[in-house]
């Protein structure tokens, strides 16, 4: 497991794991987030995003669907059904033009669906919707309205 680094110097208010297979794509997350407050920590495979929820409380949990080893859904369900801290952690999950997961999504309680590629607005949406005090909100003020689908679960992205 990654551990956070946070380059910001602002205190971090927010704990916030991705888990995605590709370091370009957890990068992305963590330079959009950290000004507004997250510590990101990374992963690079469902197991290790396992391991880290087993341990650490997150805000918010974003994972790629698609992941070697073990994909985001089998994470998911892993972590509903778990005792750790994050048992009812929002998580939401990265979708990448995966139609064949449509049927199997709607089974599982992940909170809510964010596109990719990334879509910068969306992901702040998505923050704010679960972090929505302090920084995050601050953020939100100075970026103004954001553009983009409208809404945190995108159905349509599912089928």
């Amino acid at each position: 497991m990654v551990e956070p680094r946070n380059n910001s110097v602002q205190t971090p208010t927010y704990k916030v794991l991705v888990a995605d297979s590709q370091p370009v794509n957890r990068d992305v997350v963590r330079q959009i987030l950290e000004p507004m407050g997250a510590s990101v920590t990374e992963t690079a495979d469902g197991r290790e995003a396992l391991d880290a929820t087993a341990t650490i409380a997150f805000d918010l949990i974003l994972l790629d669907m698609k992941m070697p080893g073990m994909d985001g859904a089998t994470v998911v369900s892993r972590i509903r059904a778990s005792d750790s801290p994050n048992c009812r952690s929002p998580i939401l999950v990265f979708l990448a033009g995966q139609q064949t997961y449509a049927e199997r999504l709607l089974t599982y309680e992940f909170d809510g669906t964010l596109t990719k590629p990334l879509v910068h607005d969306q992901l702040i949406e998505a923050f704010i919707a679960y972090c929505p005090q302090g920084s995050a909100r601050s953020e939100a003020e100075r970026i103004g309205p954001t553009r983009g689908r409208g809404g945190i679960i995108d159905r349509s992205a599912i089928g």
